[in-house]
């Protein structure tokens, strides 16, 4: 990675970090705070200044509801209204570890299986 790369990478994660925060009304002494960084420093982060490490990284994400993948990946990320992803969230919050390991699964088969269709029929058509 070059250091054009890793600068709009930091960019990149800055604005992720604002956008997460002006949803919840915080500010960035306010999410500073939360979670236990100076005020200078949150600035720093959001204006890809500077890199936060894994540990403050995990904070911030897990105080700000932000999938990682979402924030280095945003361009891959289905656009999911936050009402559909607060009732994804509040029936998950109502079930059992393994009743979500079942669904995650089925999940999982039902993509495996679209995907192998999808490409048996991409293999079809070329015939």
């Amino acid at each position: 990675m070059n250091d054009n790369d890793e600068n709009l990478e930091l960019k990149s994660i800055g604005l992720a970090i604002k956008e997460g925060r002006a949803k919840y009304s915080y500010t960035q002494e306010k999410l500073a705070e939360k979670v236990g960084i100076s005020i200078k420093t949150m600035g720093r982060i959001e204006k890809g200044r500077q890199q936060p490490g894994l540990p403050l990284f995990r904070r911030i994400c897990t105080e700000l509801n932000l999938s990682v993948d979402a924030v280095f990946y945003p361009e891959d990320m289905p656009k999911v209204s936050s009402l559909r992803r607060q009732v994804m969230v509040s029936i998950a919050e109502e079930m059992h570890e393994n009743e979500l390991m079942i669904i995650q699964g089925t999940i999982e088969g039902i993509i495996k299986g679209r995907k192998k269709k999808d490409k048996t029929n991409a293999e079809d058509s070329n015939l």
